[in-house]
């Protein structure tokens, strides 16, 4: 069999959902091919616009060497048409990956992933930390940091603060094996130095979170799904956090998972995600309240899940 490689990028001009839309526009389509026999595949699961109006893609690729497979962060840097400037690998772990990349303010980059150190071949389980790097422009690494207990802990989004630090969330699974843990939020310092930590833990619940972000008044909101249990029925899960991490109020809200939360100019919030029959948006005001939701129902057969949430110009809510 022929190993091989690819990573697909699609720059979608418009994704909106109207009645009145016309047909969603492919200004360009590239596929990154990595060559090497010895390269397995290769995955992207962040990309966002630069500066220069060019593309960063952050993912994994993963190697056989011997009999030893290797998995390594992929950052791809593109121009605005999708050819690629420069690729960097970072490793060293057994397997290493990247879930999220955003812009920092020095011009750089700031990368939440993971790190696995070990394999329970007995159990057919890895072990492994939240592993965050700092890279410049030029993706060359500023400093790495590991954070995490005895089992596995991961990280599922992190963005730049205003006092120039870091906030991640994710999860903590330090308590037992192949069970996922508590909600664990991570305030970092511009060094990457923990300022506080905070899990917020369920009674009989497995939670995690899928993104975090800071309004302008200094809040965090925090999205993602608890479920009880061993149960595979899940609720979608918003916090509100003081700057200093503690809660201010916590909703649980009908759905199976939520993926993305962004604040609009009147400081109401939407969160996204997918209920039991399709995709998610809700509109809830500051204080948690449900001022209305939308469904995006299952379509000849297909589920919608929706995965990411962002504003245009005119605070159109745009949505993929």
């Amino acid at each position: 069999m022929k190993n091989f490689s690819k990573i697909l990028f699609c720059k979608i001009l418009i994704i909106f959902f109207t009645n009145n839309i016309p047909a969603q526009q492919i200004t360009f389509n590239k596929v990154y091919d990595f060559a090497p026999s010895s390269v397995m595949y290769s995955r992207a699961f962040s990309v966002l616009q630069t500066v220069d109006t060019g593309y960063v893609l952050a993912g994994s690729i993963t190697n056989k060497v011997g009999t030893q497979w290797n998995t390594d962060v992929l950052i791809i840097k593109t121009n605005k048409y999708g050819d690629t400037l420069w690729t960097k690998t970072y490793g060293g772990g057994l397997r290493d990956y990247a879930q999220d990349i955003q812009k920092t303010s020095d011009g750089g980059y700031i990368v939440a992933g993971r790190r696995d150190y070990y394999v329970d071949m007995v159990n057919f389980f890895m072990y492994g930390d939240i592993w965050i790097l700092k890279l410049d422009q030029n993706g060359d690494t500023l400093w790495t940091k590991t954070y995490g207990g005895p089992y596995n802990d991961y990280a599922n989004s992190i963005k730049q603060t205003s006092d120039g630090g870091y906030i991640l969330c994710g999860t903590k699974d330090s308590y037992k094996i192949n069970v996922l843990g508590d909600i664990w939020v991570l305030k970092l310092d511009q060094n990457g130095d923990t300022t506080w930590t905070k899990t917020y833990h369920f009674t009989n619940y497995v939670s995690e979170a899928n993104q975090v972000f800071e309004t302008n008044l200094g809040y965090y909101y925090m999205v993602g799904s608890s479920a009880a249990g061993s149960s595979s029925i899940s609720d979608i899960l918003i916090i509100k956090l003081q700057n200093n991490g503690d809660s201010i109020w916590c909703k649980k809200l009908t759905g199976y998972i939520g993926k993305d939360i962004i604040q609009l100019e009147d400081s109401n919030i939407v969160v996204a995600g997918r209920g039991n029959t399709g995709g998610l948006l809700y509109k809830l005001n500051k204080d948690g309240n449900i001022i209305w939701v939308k469904n995006c129902p299952p379509d000849q057969g297909f589920y919608y899940q929706i995965n990411s949430l962002t504003l245009d110009a005119d605070e159109n809510i745009i949505l993929a």
